[in-house]
């Protein structure tokens, strides 16, 4: 397993970490909000930020891992990629409902 391999379950574990919602570590929330900050100069709606955030690593993590459990033929990784593959539509299902309840609010 590569360096490149592990990015998406790094990226999802940082958002779990990082998130304001589930984390009172300041320096991860800090993390967060620079991030935002970043991608709302990028996206002119302001909602958008947070639904990037909250459901793109996962969706990218997911579609990246199922990815690698179908080309890998080393049954050892591909087990290890169907667990990453589980924790990430997990945070997928997890941020969708924050992410629904939070849009839901906004209308």
């Amino acid at each position: 397993m590569t360096i490149q391999k592990t990015i998406p379950i790094l990226l999802t574990i940082w958002l779990w970490l990082s998130a304001p919602f589930f984390s009172q570590i300041s320096f991860m929330n800090k993390s967060f909000e620079l991030i935002g900050k970043m991608l709302s100069k990028i996206s002119p709606v302001d909602w958008l930020v947070p639904v990037l955030l909250l459901l793109g690593i996962p969706t990218f993590s997911f579609i990246f891992y199922l990815y690698f459990y179908i080309k890998e033929k080393n049954n050892d990784l591909n087990l290890i990629y169907l667990l990453f593959a589980t924790l990430c539509f997990l945070s997928l299902m997890v941020f969708g409902g924050i992410t629904s309840i939070g849009l839901g609010y906004l209308l």
